[in-house]
């Protein structure tokens, strides 16, 4: 008969694979964080499972998933960055003995969008007013009238703006 003694005698304690995922929002020019980034995490069958906000120090922090591969995409940004594309990451690995949950982390640069000035266009100037002088005669006469004709003269003074 045989006797192993495994685990140096301690019990052994299966525990689940869990933890969260930690991420360092950071912009790719100044290395400053970025806050109020905004993140949809997706297990792999693509099931939204958490959305997360980086705060003033450009972290955010996923709920406690478990074991499983995820992916992250950037829904909002700051003004004047590009968004980040897909991120994948893994929960695999269990979490050291004092803990319950293993953190993984990730920094993600963004970079700035160049910006192509829109043309302004050229007005077009308003000519300024103007006056045009003229005359005008109207002559009227009535059938059956001999020599029966109107004569009117006057001055028109137009106006246009």
């Amino acid at each position: 008969m045989a006797v192993f003694a495994l685990n140096d005698g301690d019990a052994i304690v299966n525990r689940e694979i869990a933890g969260t995922m930690k991420v360092f929002k950071k912009t790719a020019d100044t290395n400053l964080p970025m806050p109020g980034v905004i993140f949809e995490v997706y297990d792999v069958l693509g099931n939204l499972v958490d959305t997360i906000t980086t705060g003033s120090d450009g972290q955010a922090r996923t709920i406690v998933l478990p074991y499983g591969t995820y992916y992250l995409i950037e829904t909002r940004t700051s003004t004047g960055y590009a968004l980040s594309g897909r991120i994948d990451f893994s929960i695999y690995l269990p979490p050291a003995a004092d803990t319950s949950i293993k953190e993984v982390e990730i920094t993600i640069l963004n970079f700035r969008i160049a910006v192509t000035p829109t043309p302004t266009p050229t007005p077009t100037p308003t000519p300024a007013p103007t006056g045009v002088l003229g005359e005008y005669r109207e002559t009227a006469s009535k059938t059956g009238e001999q020599g029966g004709s109107k004569t009117a003269a006057g001055i028109i003074l137009l106006l246009l703006f």
